[in-house]
């Protein structure tokens, strides 16, 4: 069995731009009068800034464990895939620069009406990409022509594409 887990400086970003958030909408609440409309939409944006906050939260307080029979999140949320029920595996490119040189991945798995995302900052993301990537080559499911590129751009290919999946065994 592995864990993993967001690092605390890969989050302090999040923390920080929900802080921020908060702390542009909140005080216009409490030091002038707005009208109904700006009142609202304040209010309607510090609900969106703490809901990313606790959002951030609970990714840091929620260990990824996973093992040969499944993957799963422990914390305040639990909840565990297994392998043998996987439906559907996702894995997304957010570039953050026109060039595409910055940004994230993110992998979104599927199970037995679960939904589980993890984004590439968490520790060991290529290892659980892998064993997903393991899991749906199995199960012989349909991925997109995105989610094919995404696991060849990591490094892994799925039977039937180009390759065998590399570097995950």
């Amino acid at each position: 069995m592995t864990s993993h887990a967001y690092p605390a400086a890969t989050l302090i970003g999040d923390y920080g731009r929900a802080g921020l958030g908060l702390a542009f909408v909140v005080p216009p609440l409490f030091i002038i009068s707005p009208v109904q409309v700006v009142g609202a939409a304040c209010l309607g944006l510090a609900a969106l800034f703490a809901a990313f906050a606790g959002r951030t939260l609970l990714r840091q307080l929620a260990p990824i464990e996973m093992d040969e029979a499944g993957i799963g999140a422990g914390g305040l949320l639990p909840l565990r895939l297994e392998w043998a029920a996987l439906e559907d595996l996702g894995v997304h490119y957010y570039a953050t620069r026109r060039d595409r040189e910055g940004g994230w991945m993110q992998l979104v798995l599927r199970a037995e009406g679960c939904r589980l995302r993890l984004d590439s900052r968490i520790a060991g993301f290529q290892s659980i990409a892998a064993r997903a990537a393991r899991a749906a080559e199995a199960r012989r499911l349909h991925l997109s022509p995105i989610t094919i590129a995404n696991l060849a751009a990591l490094g892994l290919a799925i039977e039937g594409t180009d390759a065998a999946i590399e570097g995950a065994r």
